[in-house]
């Protein structure tokens, strides 16, 4: 062991028994074998915390580069039906920001399929690929955002085709682009067994009620909706 291991090992010992004299002085259930293990275990988190400070981004241990990627990239709220498309759009506008900050942070965010999950279907089909098959098996949430007074988007033609193999992993549909909204229904007809949130609006009118989401209509495979979002139609109440 070297002179500085040596005094470190001595500073840390000389602390730690300071620390727990501290902790029976204050409660006696502090003196305990759980207590001493929860004192290690704060103490670890806050060393760590403390030494990644003074470490280069690409050193950091992989689970604080998700742990960061993640609250930068709101990934918890991909699926929350409370954020809006523009949120959406935000979240992909950043992908493609930190992507661009280095080689090692785009080898990363290549890697890691979660952060792939969010997939604007007005894109171009060979995009909505690459974008699945990135995303791998994660849960996937399907948007479009049609500009507020712009026309609707028309590239959904063959996006369905695409997605065929992927329905299982659907969890969301939200679009404001009327463009989409068969896009949407095709989908359900084929079944959606995760699907949690739908977001769809119709280009027709309020007068026109819409008979697509009949039972009828959508696969056997009826998925168990919890947030609905209807702008100019009207579900059947079965379905």
């Amino acid at each position: 062991m070297t002179s500085l291991q040596e005094f470190v090992q001595q500073q840390v010992d000389s602390f730690m028994d300071d620390l727990f004299r501290a902790a029976r002085e204050r409660s006696s259930t502090l003196s305990s074998q759980a207590a001493k293990i929860k004192i290690f275990d704060t103490i670890e988190v806050t060393i760590r915390r403390r030494r990644n400070e003074y470490v280069s981004f690409n050193q950091l241990p992989t689970d604080i580069i998700h742990l960061i990627f993640g609250m930068t990239l709101s990934l918890n709220r991909i699926h929350d039906y409370e954020l809006s498309l523009g949120g959406l759009e935000q979240h992909r506008r950043h992908l493609s920001n930190i992507r661009c900050v280095s080689s090692v942070w785009n080898a990363f965010l290549l890697s890691s399929p979660k952060y792939w999950c969010a997939i604007n279907i007005a894109a171009p089909e060979k995009v909505v690929e690459l974008t699945l098959a990135r995303a791998q098996q994660t849960p996937l949430c399907l948007y479009s955002n049609q500009e507020e007074g712009g026309d609707p988007l028309s590239s959904f033609g063959h996006t369905n085709s695409v997605l065929l193999g992927k329905t299982t992993q659907i969890r969301s549909i939200r679009t404001s682009d009327k463009g989409a909204y068969d896009f949407a229904i095709r989908m359900l007809c084929g079944g959606l067994p995760d699907l949690r949130t739908l977001e769809l609006k119709k280009a027709t009118g309020w007068d026109e009620i819409d008979q697509a989401l009949t039972l009828e209509h959508i696969g056997a495979d009826l998925p168990e909706i919890r947030h609905l979002r209807a702008v100019g139609w009207y579900p059947n109440a079965e379905a």
